[in-house]
């Protein structure tokens, strides 16, 4: 199902902390392929309120700006599982949100955990996200900055949730976030990304993912 070389990995881990986990690929994209509106066809566009995913110089970002732009893989992954993405470009004056999804629902609800970078959002940098029962909900928060070229990773092992960075000078992944939620048990992998009203499309961009 993948195309070339793995840029982007979604994947499943055997059910154990996530500091042992034992990881197995499922499905990887490098979006190395021609600009597109949407990410093509191992991908599923369509949530509500929700945009397409694009595709422009082979990395991704959102199509319209102050709004999300979702889409996921239909892999069916285990219920222990992560996601990754590299964060290749995070800039601007305005609040820009590239983000993993990971035990997200099929299209049209959205529903899943998201592990964000942040920018210009008052000082909150990193976190851990849910939607669910139609509300978006701050679950897990830190200061920690991600920056263009970190790699940032999401696992859900049982019920803990744990956003990693992997800084790209040093190529170690470390832990910002670890937090408990009950509420989703299962799902698909995806990308989500956002740029506030004022900024540029571009401010924002996932791409030579790990």
């Amino acid at each position: 199902m993948s195309r070339g070389a793995s840029r982007a990995w979604f994947a499943q881990t055997v059910s154990v902390p996530p500091a042992l986990e034992t990881e197995y690929t499922k499905f990887s994209d490098t979006f190395t392929r021609g600009d597109s509106t949407e990410l093509g066809a191992d991908w599923t566009p369509g949530y509500t309120a929700s945009n397409n995913l694009q595709i422009v110089g082979n990395e991704v970002r959102a199509t319209v700006l102050n709004n999300d732009s979702i889409e996921t893989n239909p892999t069916t992954l285990t219920d222990a599982q992560w996601a990754q993405a590299k964060i290749v470009t995070l800039t601007g004056a305005q609040i820009a949100a590239p983000r993993v999804f990971i035990r997200a629902s099929a299209p049209a609800t959205v529903a899943g955990y998201e592990c964000t970078a942040l920018i210009n959002a008052g000082g909150l940098n990193s976190r851990i996200g849910k939607h669910s029962g139609g509300f978006s909900t701050l679950v897990s928060s830190s200061t920690t900055t991600v920056a263009a070229g970190d790699t940032i990773k999401c696992y859900a092992v049982g019920t803990r949730l744990t956003m990693k960075q992997q800084v790209a000078s040093t190529g170690t992944f470390n832990t910002i976030l670890s937090v408990v939620d009950t509420t989703l048990t299962s799902g698909l992998a995806g990308l989500v990304d956002y740029v506030a009203t004022g900024g540029d499309l571009a401010n924002s961009e996932l791409d030579d993912f790990v």
